[in-house]
């Protein structure tokens, strides 16, 4: 028999013991890890170590850029809500207080401080069926996320213009 090959059914019960002991290996006997083997033994500390300085410093710049859109997309509203409240008034100097007004409430409702603010309105147009334009610029402070590389102050400007209805009584300024 040593010359015997062994036949189909010696492999296929090798197999199924084999199976059966890597799916309930006796509390005896001892797999090698792969890990152990390949002698990675420590590696999963260093990589750790690597990884999580690069990952806070990604979400860092996330939240730093995240906090820049959030104070532009407000300057943009405070433009708007600026524009549509000197739309609404009857003359251009009672338009150039509304502008202002409504362009600082919307700054400071929304949280945003501007150290310095400047509003101006263009009332060249200012005539049943013309436009007035406003432009809002704010220096915003946002150095508490100086470590993300974000500058401690940034000048955000926006314009927005709104158009004065075609059918309505304008004051024009005593002259």
């Amino acid at each position: 028999m040593s010359g015997a090959r062994p036949t189909r059914t010696t492999f296929a019960r090798a197999a199924a013991g084999f199976r059966r002991w890597l799916r309930h290996p006796s509390p005896n006997s001892r797999r090698p890890s792969p890990r152990l083997l390949s002698g990675d033994r420590g590696s999963a500390i260093i990589e750790l170590a690597i990884v999580v300085p690069v990952v806070i410093v990604l979400l860092l710049t996330v939240v730093g850029l995240g906090r820049y859109s959030q104070s532009t997309i407000l300057v943009e509203q405070a433009a708007a809500a600026a524009a549509r409240a000197a739309s609404l008034t009857a003359s251009p100097g009672d338009a150039d207080r509304a502008a202002r007004g409504a362009a600082e409430a919307t700054l400071s409702g929304a949280g945003l401080s501007c150290t310095t603010m400047n509003t101006s309105v263009d009332t060249s147009a200012f005539r049943p069926g013309g436009q007035v334009q406003v432009r809002v610029t704010c220096s915003a402070d946002l150095s508490q996320l100086a470590l993300t590389g974000v500058p401690g102050r940034s000048t955000l400007t926006s314009s927005a213009t709104a158009p004065l209805e075609q059918f309505r009584q304008f004051r024009t300024p005593a002259g």
